[in-house]
């Protein structure tokens, strides 16, 4: 059906690729801690922490070693019980923390365009076995904060966002990362600002904040006596990686502008294709970009999002269903498929359609014009 180059007869354009500090300037400090008896939670660690902190305005910012350990231990600090409200649309990780914790998934439908949690469908979520609402920054954009912790407040449910994505991007010029009562945001390889592997969380509730340091050391007491006050996991971040963090987190503002000038370009260029379209980015939000994502709808692209997929990998171009398959139709969640199976169209539709196109923050303009001019061809 589709015609074009093969992957042996020209470079690979890669989904995602880490973008680092050069050698030349982290050497120094990567040798330093190399050379530091204290490899963990040291001052690298620390200073990372008061950065976000400085950075995003919060008063407390928790490094750990992955986004998903920290919603594992997030959610057992605020001491959850049932069912804990989320979207489908969504990264596992989302739904296999509360698995950790003994939680219930309730899932609530997104709201069209922007993909992100649905406050109305929250509502009508909402049961007397509820306890919390974990909403998700999708592809860099925030859900409806405002909407969201008015529901929270007048059900007295805890309110954890799960913002893996999230770190730099903005709503109505406040920081995500001062919402609820904790955010946790992920630094893997694929993020904008990464440690190569790591997470932080943030919170402006200093007693939450004392218990998630305790956490991700196994729950150790804070006298040294080695008593385990709480359940707690391995959680603690090294310092290299807390270097590599430091170094990282100091070109989120370059990173996230050259994003936004190639998301510009690739929407400039796919516009107007048939079927195909973009996420939707309130006026008062501003997103990192960490992915971009078009979204395929096969009855009036005459393709499906499978196909395509396939297409662009002939072409040596990576994409990814993005988010799929969504959290109830994922084998780990067992009986989910059965309760929701249907009940969630926006989600449903958005998983099916969804692929996420080249985006890293050092991309050439030429390769996404290359991306860009394979996905016309394909479609015309």
């Amino acid at each position: 059906m589709f015609r074009g180059h093969s992957v042996t007869e020209q470079k690979t354009i890669p989904l995602v690729q880490p973008t680092v500090a050069p050698w030349s300037e982290v050497a120094a400090d990567l040798e330093a801690a190399w050379n530091n008896p204290q490899v963990t939670v040291g001052q690298n660690g620390a200073r990372f922490e008061a950065a976000v902190c400085e950075r995003l305005g919060v008063d407390n910012a928790v490094m750990v070693s992955s986004c998903t350990a920290g919603l594992m231990i997030g959610l057992q600090a605020l001491e959850l019980s049932g069912e804990v409200i989320i979207p489908p649309f969504t990264w596992t990780s989302t739904g296999l923390a509360l698995l950790w914790n003994g939680l219930t998934p309730a899932l609530a439908d997104i709201t069209p365009g922007r993909y992100t949690l649905d406050p109305e469908s929250v509502e009508a979520a909402i049961t007397e076995k509820t306890t919390a609402i974990m909403p998700v920054t999708v592809f860099g954009t925030p859900p409806d904060v405002d909407a969201l912790a008015d529901i929270a407040e007048r059900h007295g449910l805890k309110l954890l966002y799960d913002s893996a994505q999230g770190l730099g991007s903005t709503i109505d010029g406040r920081a995500v990362g001062n919402f609820g009562d904790a955010e946790v945001f992920s630094m893997s390889p694929t993020k904008v600002a990464t440690a190569m592997e790591g997470g932080v969380i943030t919170t402006n509730n200093n007693a939450l904040a004392g218990r998630l340091r305790q956490m991700r050391d196994y729950g150790k007491s804070t006298d040294g006596s080695g008593n385990i006050e709480l359940m707690g996991l391995s959680a603690r971040q090294s310092e290299l990686h807390a270097v590599t963090a430091n170094h990282s987190l100091r070109k989120l503002d370059e990173c996230i502008e050259s994003r936004e000038r190639l998301v510009a370009l690739y929407r400039r260029n796919l516009k107007g294709l048939k079927g195909i379209y973009f996420q939707e980015l309130p006026p008062s939000c501003r997103s990192t970009w960490n992915y971009f994502t078009i979204f395929v709808r096969s009855h009036e692209a005459g393709v499906d999002c499978e196909t395509l997929k396939k297409a662009l990998a002939h072409r040596a171009i990576q994409s990814k269903r993005y988010f799929y398959p969504a959290i109830h139709h994922q084998t780990v969640f067992g009986e989910l498929r059965e309760r929701y199976h249907g009940k969630l169209p926006v989600a449903e539709q958005a998983s099916n359609e969804g692929l996420a196109l080249p985006l890293y923050s050092h991309m050439s303009e030429a390769d996404v014009l290359c991306v860009c001019a394979a996905v016309k061809e394909l479609l015309t």
